[in-house]
This record gives C-alpha cells, structure tokens and sequence, in this order.
C-alpha cells in the first residue's frame, strides 16, 4: 500500500481492492463489516442464515468438515458479535468432534473468549432463547 493509496481511500475517490479488505480488516482490529460500513440490520441478516447453514450442515451425517471451516473462519472474523452467535453453542453433532473442524473451533472459541469474559459468556449462553 502506498501512502497515495490511503489518502485516495480516505477521500472516498476509490476504495481498496476486494482482495485487501481481510488484511486491512486484521491490522486494524476490525471486521470486514466494520471496515466498509455494512449496516447492522443486514450484517445481522447475513449472520443469521450463515449460522442456520452452519447448523445444518454440522447436523448431517456426510457433513463437509471442509465447508464447515470456512464458516467457523466467516463467523470468527465477522460474526462473534452477533445476536445468533448462541447457535455455536447448540446442538451441532459430531462435526465439532472433527480432527479437521476441532483446530478451527478452538480458534473461534479463544476469541470469543477474548471478547467475553467468562462470566458473560455463561450468562449469554444460559440466558439464550432457542
């Protein structure tokens, strides 16, 4: 990146490259939401079918511990904040038992816990209306 980038980007005369968002999320400790303004009411949306597609696909016998990945990747950058992240925490099967699924789910869970204490984290997840 150059300076003449950035200063373009903050004047709103271009925009970073698709492929930049993600590390230009990370280094500054942002989501991807976050960094181009997405609306909470369609962040929330767009979390809410990622994590009925992730239930679904946790709950099927040929489940795609592949896919399943990619999802806990997509929820832990994005979605750890949301008002759905308790479906993590419901009934998902074997699949968390993965040797393919556990390194990533570990992940998810160490930064959850970053962002939750403890003591909220079991608050949010006894109080939760399934």
């Amino acid at each position: 990146m150059t300076y003449q980038s950035v200063s373009r980007w903050k004047n709103g005369t271009t925009y970073p490259d698709m492929e930049m968002l993600s590390a230009i999320s990370e280094l500054l400790s942002v989501t991807v939401d976050e960094l181009i303004g997405m609306p909470k009411i369609e962040k929330e949306k767009q979390a809410k079918n990622l994590f009925e597609e992730f239930r679904r696909e946790c709950m099927k016998d040929d489940y795609d511990a592949e896919r399943i990945v990619e999802m806990l990747r997509d929820i832990r950058r994005n979605y750890l904040d949301s008002e759905h992240d308790w479906n993590l925490w419901s009934e998902n099967g074997r699949a968390y038992r993965d040797p393919k699924v556990l390194p990533e789910m570990r992940l998810v869970v160490s930064d959850y816990l970053k962002k939750y204490p403890k003591e909220v984290f079991a608050v949010r997840t006894r109080n939760t209306n399934y």
